[in-house]
């Protein structure tokens, strides 16, 4: 791996993760990430982010998830959908989840929808199916569209996955209006900081 890719991750994967960089990040030390972020949007190309997207840990993955979303780079969205559904690292799906809500389109839609149809059925494995069900609901407010409705309908496919999950007090991210507020948050300020993605 570049040293150049090395950078993209080791400078940014910690305040991506979980959106630290929005929860935990403050005053001066959020100004000076904001700044970084928009230098990195202003530099990295279609070869980082490929390289970032096959790299061998969730660190570069979440990164290019991550880059993706923030630079507009749509065609690596079929991409981000597959790796997305594999769900073969841990945390690297909160990447492409942001980027699938940046670009916020019809495949946007479908391929979260795919993935809660392959994982909400599966209620032994807590993957990213809290921070996917947040995305789509994301989407459907740009689109004007009501996939999510589907998945929380009375005893749906979200209630039947997190109904358990809930009743464990620590385990605030599978009360689907809890990590919807965060995820929107989340959004707005990289709407606000960073512009719409460039296309």
């Amino acid at each position: 791996m570049s040293e150049k890719i090395t950078d993209w991750t080791t400078s940014f994967y910690l305040q991506f993760l979980h959106g630290n960089f929005v929860a935990q990040m403050k005053g001066d030390e959020q100004k000076r990430f904001i700044a970084l972020v928009k230098q990195a949007i202003a530099e990295i190309d279609d070869q980082a982010i490929a390289e970032l997207l096959s790299g061998g840990s969730w660190r570069e993955k979440l990164s290019g998830g991550w880059f993706a979303g923030l630079t507009g780079r749509i065609q690596f969205q079929k991409r981000i959908g597959e790796l997305l559904v594999q769900s073969s690292s841990c945390f690297s799906g909160q990447g492409y989840c942001f980027a699938l809500a940046a670009f916020a389109n019809e495949q946007s839609s479908a391929l979260l929808k795919g993935y809660l149809d392959k994982w909400l059925l599966r209620l032994d494995c807590e993957y990213d199916q809290d921070w996917v069900m947040a995305a789509l609901i994301w989407v459907d407010k740009q689109r004007g569209t009501e996939f999510s409705k589907l998945y929380l309908a009375p005893e749906g496919l979200w209630e039947k996955f997190a109904s358990d999950k809930m009743k464990i007090p620590e385990f605030k991210r599978w009360h689907v209006d809890v990590r919807t507020e965060q995820f929107t948050k989340l959004m707005s300020f990289c709407s606000e900081h960073f512009g719409s993605p460039r296309k």
